[in-house]
C-alpha cells in the first residue's frame, strides 16, 4: 500500500526504512505474529520518519531531535488517514518510548533502533535479544544505549524515555 512512499524518500531514509523492513520481517517469523499484526508495524515502519522529509532538524529546541515522531504521527494520521491509534502512537512515541508500551511500540521501538543498516555493535546486539525472543531485554537494551547517546551529546533526555526505563526496570 504505501510501496510508492518508500520509492519517493531520500536515499538515507530509503535504506533505513528497508532495514527496518528486513528485521520486521524476521521479527514476524520469530515471534510469530499474525499477518494482520504485521501488516499494522509495516505502515508504522513506512510512516514512522516520514516528516523527516520536510522539517529542519537544526532547531535549537531542547528536542528538537525526537520532533519529527510528532510530526510523522500527525501526517499519517491526517495525509495517510491511519486511523488506528496503536500505529499513530507507536510512531509518536518511537524515539522516546513511554511507560506501559504496548506491543506495537516497543517493537518499532527496538526494530528503529536495531535494523540493518546500523552497523554499530549495539544494533547487532540488540537484534540478536529481539530476535531470541528477550523482547524487553532487548528494549531496555537499546534504551541504555540511546541514553548513554544523548547524556554523552550532553543533550535533554525526555522524561518518557526515563519513565519507559523506570516501568520495565521495575519487577511486575
Amino acid at each position: 500500500m504505501f510501496d510508492g512512499i518508500i520509492v519517493s524518500m531520500s536515499p538515507g531514509l530509503r535504506k533505513h526504512v528497508e532495514g527496518m523492513l528486513k528485521l520486521l520481517d524476521e521479527a514476524a517469523a520469530a515471534y510469530s505474529l499474525t499477518p494482520h499484526f504485521k501488516g499494522r508495524l509495516r505502515t508504522a515502519v513506512i510512516l514512522h520518519d516520514i516528516a523527516k522529509e520536510s522539517l529542519l532538524q537544526k532547531d535549537d529546541a531542547p528536542f528538537a531531535p525526537i520532533m519529527h515522531a510528532k510530526r510523522s504521527a500527525e501526517i499519517a494520521e491526517k495525509r495517510f488517514n491511519i486511523c488506528d491509534r496503536g500505529i499513530i502512537d507507536a510512531i509518536r512515541f518511537h524515539p522516546t518510548g513511554r511507560r506501559k508500551m504496548t506491543l506495537p511500540e516497543i517493537f518499532l521501538y527496538i526494530i528503529d533502533f536495531a535494523e540493518y543498516s546500523r552497523d554499530f555493535p549495539e544494533a547487532s546486539r540488540c537484534r540478536e535479544l529481539f530476535l531470541g525472543k528477550h523482547l524487553i531485554t532487548a528494549l531496555l537494551f537499546a534504551a541504555s544505549v540511546k541514553l548513554h547517546y544523548v547524556i554523552q551529546k550532553k543533550e535533554h533526555v525526555h522524561p518518557d524515555t526515563l519513565q519507559m526505563q523506570e516501568f520495565y526496570e521495575e519487577p511486575h
